[in-house]
């Protein structure tokens, strides 16, 4: 049985109709280090307009971008 993870591939038209109907995410993995990848693609879906949920056991009940981390 061949058990390798496939990624989904969508249509850059396709991620663009998700992203303009979807207003709220959930960020799983968030990082508060401004270094890592998560922590500034949270800041640029904030200032296009999403509201993003941070998750990230590590963090849990900090802030990052002013939104409470969930475990």
């Amino acid at each position: 049985m061949d058990r390798r993870v496939t990624p989904l591939a969508y249509s850059d038209a396709a991620i663009q109709k998700i992203l303009a109907e979807v207003k709220v995410i959930a960020m799983v993995g968030a990082s508060k280090r401004p270094s890592r990848p998560s922590f500034g693609v949270m800041r640029f879906l904030q200032d296009r307009g999403h509201r993003v949920i941070p998750v990230n056991p590590g963090y849990a009940g900090e802030t990052i971008h002013g939104e409470r981390v969930h475990a």
